[in-house]
């Protein structure tokens, strides 16, 4: 592949002032030669050839400024043809990526022909294993924090003040629930959220 120049007029009037005995790239002299007849109106220079004019240029011309006021021809490249197996194999993996951009978009959406998740047994199932849990832990730590305080103040008096020790027991058993009930209306709500 070449770059092609194509002259300006300045350049073709210059290429046509060169001797033809001094060009020694012989298809340079025979196109110089015909530019001279008027047989031709532009020639096509390859690289070689402007390194022949350049040593043949008279003073004070400079090869610079005449390319400057020339166009050049880049080659057009070339590109082979695509193979139909690689076409193929693009082709599926667009469709497969779309069906995955797809899924994405409507991943949080409800459809009529699939079942909801609230409906099936096994989902209701868990709810209640959870629920159940959840009651008992309750029940275990409010009685748990009833009994320490109780058996806490029995050992902390000098003698056992059973009122007393009933009503601390009562009051650190309401101070556990108000916490454990914090915690379950939130862990509520985030199940809630988790299902929406």
């Amino acid at each position: 592949m070449q770059v092609i120049v194509k002259p300006s007029q300045r350049f073709l009037d210059t290429l046509k002032g060169l001797r033809e005995e001094g060009i020694s790239d012989e298809s340079l002299r025979d196109a110089v030669r015909m530019l001279k007849k008027g047989k031709i109106d532009t020639i096509e220079l390859t690289y070689e050839h402007l390194k022949n004019c350049s040593k043949l240029l008279p003073d004070g011309v400079s090869l610079h400024t005449l390319i400057e006021e020339s166009m050049v021809v880049l080659p057009r490249p070339y590109i082979p043809p695509r193979n139909p197996e690689l076409e193929k194999r693009i082709q599926r993996l667009r469709k497969e990526q779309e069906n995955r951009q797809y899924q994405e978009m409507t991943k949080n959406l409800t459809f009529s022909r699939q079942k909801p998740q609230q409906d099936t047994i096994g989902f209701q199932m868990r709810e209640l294993n959870a629920q159940i849990i959840s009651v008992a832990q309750f029940i275990v730590t409010v009685g748990g924090a009833f009994v320490f305080v109780y058996k806490a103040m029995e050992y902390g008096l000098p003698t056992p003040y059973i009122p007393g020790q009933v009503l601390a027991g009562i009051f650190a058993a309401i101070i556990v629930a108000v916490a454990e009930l914090y915690f379950l209306m939130k862990e509520i709500a985030h199940s809630d959220r988790a299902i929406k």
